[in-house]
Formats: structure tokens, sequence, C-alpha cells
């Protein structure tokens, strides 16, 4: 490995992290990849991760923070970001990094769920979860096949 190539430690850390479960060695790589480009927003959202991993969150939202100030478009630092704050129970931040999210990628179930999840363990009314679900729905286009229809049938009949 070509020692300043930062894509190669960064994609070092991803594999420690990701399928080793090393998340310490991780960071390290990481960091080495932010040695040589410090402005490499891939990294700072991956330290991030193994960061959340070793759940050192207040370290894991300034990577997140960091990565979206390079690539404020990075629907997965703003999900991961939510992760982080519903775990401090900051619920309305965690909703809104979620919203951003979403926005970003409306066709995201992960961040759906996990937006539902901080919305209905916060202050927010029912009127703001019953929207939450229309959005949800809307997005998705969820319809009843009719193949859906005759099991709910066939089930409400036993």
């Amino acid at each position: 490995m070509k020692p300043d190539y930062h894509p190669a430690w960064d994609h070092r850390g991803i594999i420690l992290c990701d399928n080793l479960g090393r998340f310490e060695e991780a960071i390290t790589s990481f960091e080495k990849a932010l040695e040589i480009k410090p402005d490499y927003y891939s990294a700072w959202h991956n330290r991030g991760v193994a960061l959340s991993n070793l759940q050192r969150f207040n370290e894991d939202i300034a990577s997140y923070d960091k990565a979206l100030q390079l690539k404020p478009d990075l629907h997965q630092a703003w999900y991961y970001r939510g992760n982080t704050l519903g775990n401090l129970r900051r619920l309305d931040e965690a909703i809104a990094s979620y919203d951003k999210a979403l926005q970003l990628k409306p066709d995201f179930p992960e961040a759906w769920y996990h937006r539902g999840l901080a919305a209905s363990s916060s202050t927010a009314s029912e009127g703001y979860i019953l929207r939450v679900e229309s959005q949800f729905i809307d997005t998705f286009q969820l319809e009843l096949t009719d193949a859906s229809r005759q099991l709910i049938n066939y089930f409400q009949s036993l």
C-alpha cells in the first residue's frame, strides 16, 4: 500500500470497522487518511461510524458534522448523526437530522424507521406522527396488492 494514498487508508479502516469489528484500529486508519487529506469527507464519515460503535457519541457527532461541512448532501452522515442524537436522547435534533437525510434520499427506509422511533419517543404531537406516517406512505406509494388484500381477508376470517 502506498503510504500517502488516502483512499487506501480509508478502505482499510472500512474493512477493520465493518468486517472485523476492530474499531480503534479503524479510527487510526481513518485518521491517517485525514492526515494526508484533511478534507476527505468519506474518512470523516467513516471515522464517525467507528466512534459510534465504541459509543463515543460526542466525538462521532463531530466527525459527522465535519463530513457534512465538506459534503452537505451526504445522506448517510445525516442518518448516522440522527442515530447518535437519538442515543443521546436529543430527539428533536435526531428528527431534524433524519428529516435532512430524507430530504436528500426520500426512499431511505432505515431513516424513516428511526425518524418514527424518535418521534414516538419525543414530545411530538400525535398530529406530527400522523403527518410522518402520511409522508412515508406517499414516498413509498404503499398500495395493497390483490394478494395482500386476500391475505388480510384470510387472517381476518380466522
